[in-house]
């Protein structure tokens, strides 16, 4: 998004914000596990790159990247990673996730308080790899969600439990941030 021009950039997120305008921007979820009664909650939307999905109150949000988290954020790279480089590979990927979570600041209403934040990374090959470095790569993402609004802080007192997870899939490379809503 950041190669667009100003103006550029504020019609795509008008699009992106007006899905009754531009309904190929808008998709339907279904919930994570199907209710019996019918319920007058909102639907979500699909966001058309990213995959995130704002499923009705109550079911969990998952923001999908189709791609694992860039290696100059993670702890164990190079130590001769400049630290602009760092800084510009993390700004991107804020943004990326700024993107991908702004349809979901507003189906609530407002930010989620607490939450239980779990990351699923979907690996291409049986390479050994360390889910702590990717979960400490994939920091910019939660960074940026916090900043599209939909959680209020990632600090201890709104995210109660931070995981992650990897599994394999041949030729597949995914990220997927799954927010689930808890109480306090």
């Amino acid at each position: 998004m950041s190669d667009l021009t100003f103006d550029e950039a504020w019609y795509a997120d008008y699009k992106r914000r007006n899905p009754s305008l531009y309904p190929e921007f808008a998709v339907t979820t279904v919930p994570e596990k199907p209710q019996k009664t019918a319920s007058k909650r909102p639907e979500g939307v699909l966001n058309r790159e990213a995959g995130t999905k704002a499923a009705p109150c109550g079911s969990p949000i998952v923001i999908t990247f189709n791609h694992l988290p860039d290696r100059r954020l993670h702890p164990n790279h190079r130590k001769s990673n400049f630290w602009a480089q760092r800084s510009k590979a993390a700004k991107e990927a804020r943004d990326e996730a700024v993107f991908a979570a702004g349809p979901l600041a507003g189906v609530g209403g407002k930010p989620i308080q607490c939450c239980e934040i779990e990351e699923v990374f979907t690996v291409p090959t049986m390479r050994r790899c360390d889910v702590e470095g990717m979960m400490a790569a994939s920091k910019a993402w939660v960074d940026g969600i916090v900043s599209a609004g939909v959680i209020v802080d990632d600090d201890w007192k709104h995210v109660v439990r931070l995981s992650g997870r990897i599994k394999y899939e041949r030729g597949v490379s995914r990220t997927e941030v799954i927010i689930r809503q808890v109480s306090k």
